[in-house]
């Protein structure tokens, strides 16, 4: 009986030892499985967040992203509204028309403060008022604008005022029609530099024209007057009859 050999433990035998051992080599290579399967689980759990992250926009380019949308939804959700509630009534037509209405009230009020005072015209050497006239400038009855074109005119001429408001009819002569005077927004002007308004009086005469070029708000709707209008001044009704053939009249629309 053949003595069999056993090696001394802790020793490997000549067997054990050679390459082509199956044993040998599953020795050899677990430790590299190992070292392998460690790396892997290392770079799966240290690659991982960098990978996601690299997978998901950076916050600038997020905020890119939405800046460049300019959808409505967009907006609201940039503005932390939720797109599916129920919009807000669309006031943008509303406002834009308070606008433009308290715009215009803001320029008639400057316009108004150009105008001169009521006492202005009272203290004006060159304004003449009727009785009637200067009651209804001192009661604050008459329209700016025709306190502002006397003043103009009273630059240029001495005039003389008969009627405003006061002692006018309230209709104009032979119609059914409401005059300006009525309104306070007329005026008389009975003579110029002292002299009164007729065919012939020439002041007159050049100072109707003048009236025709006032600036802007001063330029009346209606000039009657000794002569007839040429129509060359569609702004401005010019015209003439047996009740204005001795005033100039000057009238403003409401």
């Amino acid at each position: 009986m053949r003595r069999q050999f056993r090696p001394v433990q802790g020793t490997q035998s000549a067997t054990s030892r050679r390459p082509g051992n199956p044993s040998n080599r599953f020795r050899l290579a677990r430790p590299i499985v190992t070292s392998v399967v460690g790396i892997a689980v290392s770079v799966a759990l240290f690659s991982t967040p960098a990978a996601l992250a690299q997978t998901k926009p950076t916050p600038v380019k997020v905020a890119a992203a939405e800046a460049s949308d300019t959808s409505p939804n967009a907006t609201r959700v940039a503005a932390g509204v939720d797109p599916d509630a129920a919009k807000a009534p669309d006031t943008t037509i509303k406002q834009r028309v308070a606008t433009k209405t308290k715009t215009k009230a803001v320029k008639v009020r400057m316009a108004a403060a150009s105008f001169p005072s009521a006492s202005d015209i009272l203290s004006n050497s060159r304004i003449l008022l009727s009785d009637n006239a200067r009651t209804d400038v001192k009661a604050g009855v008459v329209d700016p604008r025709v306190l502002g074109a006397l003043a103009a005119l009273a630059k240029r001429n001495i005039i003389e005022v008969q009627c405003l408001k006061s002692g006018h009819s309230r209709y104009v002569a032979g119609s059914n029609r409401e005059s300006n005077h009525y309104y306070g927004r007329g005026a008389d002007i009975s003579k110029v530099d002292g002299v009164a308004v007729s065919r012939s009086n020439q002041a007159a005469f050049a100072l109707a024209n003048y009236v025709l070029t006032l600036p802007g708000e001063l330029r009346p709707d209606e000039l009657g007057s000794p002569w007839s209008g040429d129509g060359s001044d569609a702004a401005v009704q010019v015209f003439t009859d047996e009740g204005h053939d001795d005033h100039l009249h000057l009238g403003f629309d409401e």
